[in-house]
C-alpha cells in the first residue's frame, strides 16, 4: 500500500509506502517493540499517515503488528493495504500444510488454477518453474501453517472485516522456495479495488503471529 499492492502499471512494486522511511521511530525497552510513522503526502493530494508498532513481550511467543491509518487531510482518500509474511526453509518443507476454515479457493491465473489441488500443502522444490498465487475465502481471520515433522507451527490471527482477502503466494522453485501468507484489503492486478478512508478518519489494523 497505500496507493497500490503487488505489481501494477504506473505504481512502484508493492506500493509507495514500501519506499517511505519511518519517522519519529521509538524503541520501547520495556518490551521488544519498535514504533514509527510513514507519511504519504502530495500537494493537492493525499495526506495519509500510517502509524505502526511491532512488538513482542519478553517471554511471549506472539509477535504483534498494530497499524493505524489516519487521513490527516480534508477530503476522502482511497487506499489498499496488504500484509506479506514470507516463510521459508526449514520450516517450510515438503509436507508442511496450511490450515484455515476456507469456504472457497481459486487460482489467480490459469497456471495457478492448475495447482489448486495442492495449494494448501508444500511440495518438494523443483528446478525452474513459476510462482503461483491463490485467493482463499476464509470464514474468519485465522490461518495456521504447520510442519508436523518439526512439531512447529505459526498461527496468524487478524480481523477479517478489515482484511477480507487471504492471498497465498507459493513458490516451490529451488533457491526461491518460500510461502507467502498475505491478508489484504483487496485482491491483486486486474481485481484491485480500493477502500475509502474519510477525512479525519482513523482505521486500525492488527495481526498477531503466534509461534509454537
Amino acid at each position: 500500500g497505500l496507493d497500490s499492492i503487488g505489481a501494477n502499471p504506473g505504481h512502484a512494486q508493492h506500493g509507495n509506502v514500501h519506499f517511505i522511511p519511518a519517522e519519529s521511530v521509538f524503541v520501547d525497552k520495556r518490551e521488544v517493540s519498535v514504533c514509527g510513522t510513514m507519511r504519504d503526502t502530495a500537494l493537492f493530494g493525499q495526506n495519509l499517515a500510517l502509524k505502526r508498532k511491532i512488538s513482542l513481550k519478553l517471554g511471549s511467543n506472539v509477535l504483534k503488528i498494530e497499524d493505524e491509518l489516519v487521513n490527516e487531510g480534508f477530503t476522502a482518500q482511497q487506499y489498499a493495504l496488504l500484509y506479506h509474511f514470507n516463510l521459508g526453509y526449514p520450516f517450510i518443507d515438503s509436507g508442511a500444510e496450511i490450515e484455515a476454515d476456507i469456504s472457497s479457493s481459486e487460482g489467480a491465473d490459469e497456471f495457478a488454477a492448475g495447482g489448486l489441488d495442492k495449494a494448501l500443502i508444500m511440495e518438494e522444490p523443483v528446478d525452474g518453474g513459476r510462482e503461483r498465487v491463490f485467493y482463499h475465502d476464509v470464514k474468519e481471520g485465522n490461518v495456521k501453517i504447520i510442519n508436523r515433522a518439526l512439531r512447529k507451527s505459526v498461527n496468524f490471527c487478524y480481523d477479517k472485516n478489515m482484511l477480507p482477502f487471504l492471498i497465498e503466494w507459493k513458490s516451490m522453485i529451488s533457491g526461491d522456495y518460500a510461502l507467502g501468507i498475505e491478508p489484504s484489503t483487496s485482491q491483486l492486478w486486474d481485481r484491485l479495488k480500493y477502500r475509502t478512508v474519510e477525512a479525519g478518519e482513523s482505521l486500525k489494523f492488527k495481526i498477531e503471529a503466534a509461534f509454537k
